[in-house]
C-alpha cells in the first residue's frame, strides 16, 4: 500500500496502531511529523474515517502548511476535504467564532498582536501610576501570559511578592481592556477555548463526538491551556495520538554550577538557584522553576573540550556549535535546494573562495556556488579518499544525487535539461528524510544556512542585544528581517512593522525582547508576515567584544556535532 510505503517497522506500527490513546515518543529526525501524515492519510483511506471526523492541530503556521500538503499528496484532494488541520490558536479561533454567544466577546472578535497587547499593557502601568523603570511593560506582559498558560485569571492570580501584586492590578485592568475593545489575545485563544469546553458540557459534547481522531504534533511543547483543549476534545472517542521528542537531558552526576559551588544535577531541587548564562559571555544566578527525570536507553554522546572538560548529552540534547576551519579534513554534505531537492557532496573543510587570500570554510563555499538553500554535515573524513567512499555509500544507499544543482556555465558531462530531469523524477524528500532518520538527526537543524537579503529569513539571535543594564539583567534577544524585496516591505508596513532602508535595495526590520517566549512569538509572527520565511536560530552565548568567540553560534542537537 502506497500510504505505508518507505515506513521503518517502528513507524509502522505507529501508523497503524489501533484506537485509544497513543504515545509516540521519538528523537529528533526519526520522522514523528511524517507518522502523524500517514496516520491521518491511513485513518481515511483505510479505516474509512471521515475527514471532517479529524482534528490535527500543531505549532506553527508552516508546520500546519507542510502537514496538509503532505496529506494531499497521499491522498485526492476530495478525500481530506473537511479535515479541521491547523494550529492550536487557528482552531481556537474558529471554535470561539461559532460559539460566541457563550464569550464575553463577539464573533467578530479582533486578535491583538504582541505589539498591541504591550501597548495595552504600558498605558495601564502609567495610568496606574507605576513606575515603568522597575516593572517593565514587555517583563509584567509575559507574566500576564505565564499565567494564562497555566489557566489562572486576573481574580486567581497568586500574589505572595509585592511585583505579583502589581502584575495582579496590571493583569486585572488589562483583561478588561480587551474585552471592551471586544477583542483577544493569542493566549485567550486558548484559555477561552479551554474554559467554554470545560463549563459547558453540550459544547464540549459536540465537538468531542464530532472529532473521532485528535493528532497532535511536538506534543512536549504544549502548556496547560493546549493539554486540557485536546483533552477535552479527545473526551468523548479517546483516540488521541499524539507524537513529540524525549526531554533533552544530561545524566546524573553531571556538576551544576551554583552562587554556592558545584553539585550534582540530581541534588538540585526546585526553587534553587544554579549559575545561567545571560549571554556575551556574562552569567548570572537564576531559580529553578521546573525539574525532569527519566530512563534513557541508549549511546550519550560525549563531548571533550580542548582543556579537557567532559559533557554527557542525549541525542536530542540542544547545544550551540558553529562550523570549524581546518585544513586537510573534509566534509561529506547533504545539501537542499527548493527548487530542485537535496544532493550529497564533497567540500574541503578549508579552500579558497577565489576572491580573499584567507581560507574560506569549504562548506560555505560550496554553498554560495551551489546557490543552495541548506546543508547538513553527514560525515568529517580525514582525507577526499575516505570521503569519496561515504558520498558514494550514502548516494547508493538512499537513492540521492551526487551531480550539481546547477551547470553555471561549466563543462559536464550531463546538461541542465537532464540535472532538472533526473532531481524531477528523484523523490530526494523522501530518501534525505530516511537517511536523516537513520543517522540520528534532524533536517530541522541544517549546520549551516545563509543569511543574505537576496533571500528573506528571519534571523532570531539569543542574547543578540550587545547592551546589559540594571532594568535588563541579561542581554535581551533580537529578531532581524533583512530583505530586498520591497514589495514584501510594503506588506510589512500595512502589519505595522518599520522596515528601516539601509542601502538603495535592502532594508531590514529588527526586534528586541527581553523574553525568551516573547521572541520567539515575535520570530513566528515576521515568519508567517514574510510568507513562512525560515528562521534562522543562534545564540551569543559565549565572548565578549570583538573576541573570537564572540561570534554567534547554531543551535543544534547534540547528535549534530562532530
Amino acid at each position: 500500500m502506497e500510504i505505508l510505503d518507505k515506513l521503518n517497522k517502528q513507524q509502522l506500527n505507529a501508523v497503524t496502531a489501533g484506537n485509544g490513546p497513543i504515545l509516540v515518543v521519538a528523537g529528533p529526525g526519526s520522522g514523528k511529523t511524517r507518522v502523524l501524515t500517514q496516520r491521518i492519510a491511513y485513518l481515511i483511506a483505510v479505516e474509512g474515517v471521515r475527514p471532517w471526523q479529524i482534528l490535527a492541530v500543531t505549532f506553527t503556521n508552516k508546520a500546519a502548511k507542510e502537514m496538509g500538503e503532505r496529506v494531499k499528496r497521499l491522498l485526492p484532494d476530495q478525500a481530506t476535504e473537511g479535515i479541521m488541520l491547523g494550529t492550536f490558536h487557528s482552531v481556537c479561533a474558529r471554535i470561539l467564532r461559532r460559539e460566541s454567544e457563550y464569550l464575553p466577546i463577539g464573533s467578530n472578535f479582533v486578535i491583538f498582536d504582541t505589539d498591541d497587547q504591550e501597548r495595552i499593557v504600558k498605558a495601564v502601568i502609567r495610568e496606574l501610576n507605576i513606575n515603568e523603570k522597575l516593572y517593565r511593560p514587555p517583563s509584567v506582559h509575559a507574566a500576564i501570559s505565564r499565567a494564562k498558560n497555566e489557566l489562572i485569571g486576573p481574580n486567581e492570580y497568586p500574589t505572595t511578592t509585592y511585583r505579583d501584586e502589581i502584575v495582579k492590578r496590571v493583569y486585572l485592568e488589562y483583561q478588561k481592556r480587551l474585552i471592551a475593545s471586544n477583542a483577544v489575545d493569542f493566549d485567550d485563544l486558548l484559555v477561552y477555548t479551554a474554559r467554554l469546553l470545560e463549563d459547558n458540557p453540550t459544547v464540549r459534547d459536540k465537538y468531542a463526538q464530532r472529532f473521532r481522531h485528535v493528532l497532535v504534533d511536538e506534543f512536549q511543547d504544549t502548556n496547560l491551556a493546549q493539554y486540557a483543549l485536546v483533552s477535552q476534545l479527545a473526551s468523548f472517542h479517546k483516540n488521541i495520538f499524539v507524537v513529540g521528542d524525549p526531554d533533552q537531558c544530561v545524566p546524573p552526576g553531571t556538576l551544576i554550577q551554583t552562587p554556592n559551588g558545584q553539585k550534582n544535577i540530581e541534588t538540585i531541587k526546585r526553587g534553587d538557584e544554579v549559575i545561567a548564562a545571560s549571554g556575551r559571555g556574562s552569567t548570572m544566578a537564576a531559580r529553578v522553576s521546573h525539574l525532569g527525570r527519566r530512563a534513557f536507553k541508549g549511546e550519550l554522546v560525549k563531548v571533550t573540550t580542548c582543556t579537557g572538560f567532559t559533557i554527557k548529552f542525549t541525542p536530542n540534547h540542544i547545544v550551540f556549535a558553529r562550523l570549524g576551519l581546518k585544513p586537510g579534513l573534509h566534509y561529506v554534505y547533504l545539501m537542499y535546494r527548493k527548487d530542485k531537492g537535496y544532493r550529497i557532496g564533497i567540500a574541503s573543510h578549508a579552500r579558497s573562495n577565489g576572491v580573499s587570500p584567507e581560507p574560506k570554510i569549504g562548506l560555505q563555499v560550496r554553498r554560495n556556488q551551489e546557490n543552495a538553500d541548506k546543508v547538513w554535515i553527514l560525515k568529517v573524513c580525514k582525507d577526499r579518499n575516505e570521503a569519496h567512499y561515504w558520498e558514494t555509500f550514502y548516494s547508493t544507499t538512499y537513492g540521492i544525487p551526487t551531480i550539481v544543482f546547477h551547470v553555471r556555465g561549466r563543462r559536464m558531462r550531463m546538461s541542465q535539461e537532464y540535472i532538472d530531469k533526473l532531481f524531477n523524477e528523484i523523490d530526494t524528500d523522501t530518501n534525505a528524510s530516511q537517511l536523516m532518520t537513520d543517522l540520528g538527526m534532524d533536517l530541522q537543524y541544517p549546520h549551516y544556512m545563509p543569511q543574505g537579503t537576496f533571500r528573506n529569513i528571519v534571523n532570531l539571535r539569543y542574547f543578540g542585544d550587545g547592551r546589559c543594564t540594571e532594568a535588563s539583567p541579561w542581554h535581551a534577544h533580537r529578531v532581524d528581517l533583512w530583505s530586498s524585496d520591497p514589495h514584501l516591505a510594503e506588506q510589512l508596513k500595512a502589519f505595522g512593522y518599520n522596515p528601516r532602508i539601509r542601502s538603495r535595495n535592502n532594508w531590514r526590520i529588527g526586534i528586541n525582547r527581553l523574553q525568551y517566549d516573547g521572541i520567539q512569538e515575535v520570530a513566528q509572527k515576521l515568519s508567517e508576515f514574510a510568507n513562512d520565511a525560515e528562521i534562522n536560530i543562534g545564540a551569543f552565548l559565549v565572548g565578549k567584544g570583538n573576541s573570537p568567540l564572540a561570534q554567534r553560534f547554531n543551535l543544534m542537537p547534540a547528535s549534530h556535532l562532530h
